[in-house]
Formats: structure tokens, sequence, C-alpha cells
């Protein structure tokens, strides 16, 4: 299993650089970026991602209809840290939930 383990994270590395290339290195590489979730009144998971400004991205969700609390689950980490932590907590509950997404993500990997 772990011949496995390493093969995805190569490939999600792979990803992860395809798409900052395509972005065009939009993002800052030196600034933290942290893991967060929103939860409905009920404690369910609706919305799983990564922001470098919590505050800022939770005033994005909150105007665009998104309702619950935001709750930043990571400390500061690398930009490629965080998708890694995105693309995997995704992929754990699409296990748990046969295959499916959380609603308010957009999909599979979090990448835009």
């Amino acid at each position: 299993m772990p011949v496995f383990r390493r093969l995805v994270a190569g490939l999600l590395d792979r990803l992860i650089e395809l798409v900052d290339e395509q972005l065009g290195g939009r993002h800052r590489k030196d600034k933290p970026v942290y893991g967060y979730t929103i939860r409905d009144l009920d404690g369910q998971t609706r919305h799983i991602g990564i922001t470098s400004n919590p505050r800022r991205r939770s005033a994005q969700h909150c105007r665009s209809g998104e309702k619950g609390l935001m709750v930043v689950v990571t400390g500061g980490m690398s930009h490629r840290n965080a998708r890694r932590w995105e693309a995997g907590v995704l992929a754990v509950h699409r296990k748990r939930h046969g295959g499916r997404n959380l609603r308010c993500n957009k999909n599979d990997t979090g990448v835009p």
C-alpha cells in the first residue's frame, strides 16, 4: 500500500504544478494557507476549502449565500501542502459517502 500512496502523492503534486502553471502563478507562495470547513447548524460538513485569508473567504461564502459556520482546521502551511490536505480530505469524504462529493465542493480535488 505505501507504493500506492507515493504514486497518488506524486500525481497530486504534478496536478498542482499543472494548475499553478495554468493560473500563471497567481498564488503567493510565501503566504501561509489555511484549511477550513463550513458546517451547518446540525454539525454536518458542507464545504472543505483552503484560503490564505480566512476572514475574507468567510465573507465571500456569506455573500454567495452559503450558510454555516466556517472553522479553520489547520495551521498555516504552504500552498502545495494545503492543496494536498484539501484533496486528501475530499477523497476520504468520497470514500465514506459512496463516491459523492460535498454538495458545495465543485470538484474532486479542490482545484478551481
